[in-house]
């Protein structure tokens, strides 16, 4: 589902005008890129955490020559399902 689609699917579902509900969408998303470059969490209850976390430097392998590079430290979003989410996707 892109973007769009979730906007006009919430914008059918609630009655609410497509022009709120993307304007409510993109301040969500907003808010949640502030707090993950200030390396804050974003949990959502029943729907699942979106964690900050950081990959250490290390040495890793040029494909096309094999020749050893670093790799820098890079920070990344790993997001965990909720349960009751989990138990959506799996049926139970």
């Amino acid at each position: 589902m892109t973007r769009d689609e979730l906007i006009t699917k919430v914008s059918e579902s609630s009655g609410v005008t497509k022009n709120t509900v993307s304007n409510v969408v993109k301040t969500l998303f907003m808010e949640m890129e502030q707090a993950f470059t200030q390396g804050e969490d974003v949990s959502i209850k029943n729907f699942g955490r979106f964690d900050v976390t950081t990959t250490k430097e290390h040495e890793g392998r040029n494909p096309q020559t094999g020749e050893p590079i670093i790799i820098p430290e890079k920070k990344r979003i790993r997001f965990t399902a909720g349960e009751p989410l989990r138990r959506v996707i799996n049926n139970h």
